[in-house]
């Protein structure tokens, strides 16, 4: 799926190669979701979750990227994101 912002409420839930879901939205020049007017979005953005089970802990990633960004690209970050605790 190619993330071109087809409209301003544009919002994408996705797997990602390792099997986390994902949200893919617009966001605004202050990082902030849902941008009102397309000449406002300035960032492709990206919200996960990643449970770490051995030390009992829920994360939230969120990533920010140039506008024209893919969803492989921003999956690409969100896989660098693992749970390191044992």
């Amino acid at each position: 799926m190619d993330f071109h912002l087809p409209e301003l409420t544009a919002r994408y839930v996705e797997t990602g190669t390792l099997g986390f879901k994902a949200l893919y939205m617009p966001a605004a020049e202050n990082m902030s979701y849902g941008a009102g007017a397309s000449d406002l979005i300035k960032y492709s953005a990206a919200v996960s979750c990643r449970y770490c089970a051995g030390a009992k802990t829920l994360g939230q990633i969120e990533v920010f990227a140039p506008r024209d960004t893919g969803l492989e690209a921003l999956n690409a970050v969100l896989d660098k994101f693992s749970c390191a605790a044992k």
